[in-house]
């Protein structure tokens, strides 16, 4: 059996071999924009999240440091009015030291059917003495009687209510009685002593064409 001759080649292999291009797919374009939407709508709330985040770290932030500022105007408003309150109990306590003090001196209290009235006033004034000295608060240790170097007028604890004249010079300035007793609350003057002050006056000097 003869076979039939071979068909000769005849393609150019130098010249580039032309390969048909994949025919696009609808279906598969639609689906990857689909996707890319998909994915800018989940930036885009993520984005939102992240706002709100943010928003929110700043609100508590500013709310914490309110509530802060709150507790500390509050807190003050409470020391203060406290303090106010117990400075009236201690001036009023004071008082009635005060008082008390006044008495024991009056004249029908010193004679001597007063003495048992004088022992029960020495009783109170203790027990008062000691819950003020409880409180921080005790009396100014200075004036007449404490010590030379103590008998002068301190301004800083004391008050001057009145000024007699001295009998010499070394005496100006020298408190010469104490008339109401002063206080300090923790080391700080409550109230200062109230006290009476001798004062030196130069005489006037002679005149030269007197006899």
């Amino acid at each position: 059996m003869e076979l039939p001759d071979p068909v000769p080649i005849t393609q150019d292999f130098d010249e580039p071999m032309h390969v048909p291009e994949p025919e696009s797919d609808p279906g598969q374009d639609a689906c990857s924009a689909g996707t890319t939407a998909d994915i800018g709508a989940v930036q885009s709330k993520l984005d939102q999240l992240i706002a709100m985040f943010a928003d929110k770290i700043q609100y508590d932030d500013q709310k914490e440091k309110a509530f802060a500022r709150l507790y500390d105007e509050l807190d003050s408003f409470k020391r203060d009015f406290v303090e106010r309150r117990m400075k009236e109990a201690y001036t009023d306590l004071i008082l009635l030291y005060d008082n008390i003090k006044n008495y024991t001196g009056d004249d029908d209290v010193m004679r001597e059917e007063g003495a048992l009235a004088r022992r029960y006033l020495g009783y109170v004034m203790e027990e008062l003495t000691e819950v003020l000295a409880r409180r921080g608060i005790e009396p100014i240790v200075a004036g007449p009687g404490v010590g030379p170097a103590q008998c002068g007028f301190d301004p800083q604890l004391q008050r001057a209510i009145r000024t007699v004249p001295a009998e010499c010079h070394g005496e100006d300035g020298c408190v010469v009685r104490v008339v109401k007793d002063g206080f300090t609350k923790d080391g700080k003057v409550f109230r200062p002593q109230s006290v009476i002050v001798a004062r030196w006056t130069e005489p006037p000097s002679p005149r030269g064409g007197d006899v």
